[in-house]
């Protein structure tokens, strides 16, 4: 399993992130292969200088964590990936994931 998350533009705060979503490695893989994806050994930030993420700002990121008993050839290291070009939406959708 991996941790599915929504991020928002700007610094950490208490509404930088949304729920994580468990999700079955094989499930991600085959949803998520045809997009890029962007490996940070830590949670990613985008868009710093906006000052801290507010609780009325959008989620526009995807994000993936995944452990070290995941790791394959879609995600070959254990940490966070930013699914380019896939907004948190789109993810729920192909995903099948229930609002939260």
């Amino acid at each position: 399993m991996a941790d599915l998350f929504w991020i928002k533009d700007g610094g950490p705060s208490d509404w930088h992130h949304g729920p994580r979503h468990r999700v079955a490695m094989d499930r991600l893989v085959d949803a998520l292969v045809p997009f890029e994806k962007r490996y940070f050994d830590a949670p990613p930030t985008f868009n710093l200088a906006q000052g801290p993420a507010t609780r009325d700002a959008p989620f526009r990121y995807v994000i993936v964590r995944v452990p070290d008993e995941e790791v394959n050839t879609t995600f070959p290291d254990e940490g966070y990936y930013h699914v380019r070009e896939l907004e948190p939406e789109e993810a729920r959708r192909l995903l099948r994931l229930p609002e939260k």
